[in-house]
C-alpha cells in the first residue's frame, strides 16, 4: 500500500500513483511507511544550499530528476544509507537506480530498476567545495563517469553504464542531460537529526509546487505535459 502521506499530502510533479507503487515495492520495508517531499526545485529554486540541507545526514532518500522540462523522462535513485560529505565512496547494496518513463502519446509506462551487482562498492559519492574532485552527488560507476550524477551547480548531470548497478545503458535518454525538475523524498528519517523537527513546521515542498509556480505550470501545459500534482490539487 502506498504511504497515506503520499496520497493525502504530496503533490509531486514527477511521480504519480503508478510510479509510487512501483518504487515502494522495491524499497526496504522500513522505507515504505512515511514519505515526505522535502525539496522541489519548482518551489525552492535550483539551490545547492537548499538541496544539501535536505539530503545531508537526514536519512533514506528518493531523488527524482526530469530531463530538462520533459516529464516523460524521469529517473533517479533510492539512497538507503544517509549521505555524508566525503571524498570516498559510501552507501550500501540496498541503493538502486530507476527509470520512470511516462509515454503519454502511447499510454505506456516504462518502469525499470537497477540494483547493486556486488562487483564493487561504489554505491554513492557526495562531495562539494573541492577543487580536485567532483562536486555534487553521484551513484555507481567511477568518478567523472557515474551511473547517475548531478553536479553541485544543479545545471548539469550525466549517466553512464555502471557495473555497480548493472545498468548496461544510461538511465537518462542521453549520457549528458540538463536537470529540469528535481524532487527529493525523505522516506526514512535519521532519528538524531534536528533538521527533521525544523522541516515539519513547513508545508510540504512538493505540495505547493503548482500553486507557487504558475509560470512554470503554464510552460509545462503549453508543452502538453501532464501535471500529476495539478490533478491531485483539483480533486481537493
Amino acid at each position: 500500500m502506498i504511504p497515506f502521506s503520499f496520497l493525502k499530502e504530496t503533490r509531486s510533479t514527477l511521480i504519480d500513483v503508478y510510479s509510487a507503487y512501483f518504487l515502494q515495492a522495491k524499497l526496504p520495508a522500513q522505507s515504505r511507511v512515511e514519505w515526505s517531499c522535502v525539496y522541489s526545485s519548482l518551489v525552492d529554486g535550483s539551490s545547492w544550499n537548499m538541496l544539501k540541507k535536505v539530503i545531508e545526514k537526514t536519512g533514506s532518500l528518493i531523488i527524482l530528476v526530469s530531463e530538462s522540462m520533459n516529464l516523460e523522462n524521469v529517473f533517479g535513485v533510492y539512497i538507503d544509507k544517509e549521505l555524508e560529505k566525503s571524498s570516498k565512496w559510501g552507501g550500501n547494496n540496498d541503493n538502486f537506480l530507476f527509470i520512470l518513463s511516462k509515454q503519454e502519446k502511447t499510454g505506456l509506462n516504462k518502469f525499470a530498476s537497477f540494483r547493486g551487482s556486488g562487483i564493487n562498492s561504489n554505491f554513492q559519492y557526495y562531495n562539494y567545495g573541492t577543487e580536485t574532485l567532483p562536486n555534487g552527488v553521484g551513484f555507481g560507476g567511477q568518478l567523472e563517469y557515474f551511473g547517475f550524477w548531478i553536479s553541485a551547480s544543479l545545471n548539469e548531470g550525466h549517466s553512464y553504464p555502471s557495473a555497480t548497478y548493472s545498468n548496461s545503458e544510461p538511465i537518462s535518454p542521453l549520457n549528458n542531460f540538463v536537470p529540469g525538475i528535481v524532487e527529493v523524498f525523505l522516506v526514512k528519517k535519521t532519528t538524531n537529526h534536528l533538521f527533521i523537527d525544523e522541516f515539519e513546521t513547513d508545508s510540504d515542498a512538493c505540495n505547493s509546487a503548482i500553486k507557487n509556480n504558475p509560470e512554470a505550470t503554464a510552460i509545462l501545459e503549453l508543452a502538453n505535459k501532464k501535471l500529476y500534482s495539478k490533478d491531485f490539487a483539483e480533486n481537493q
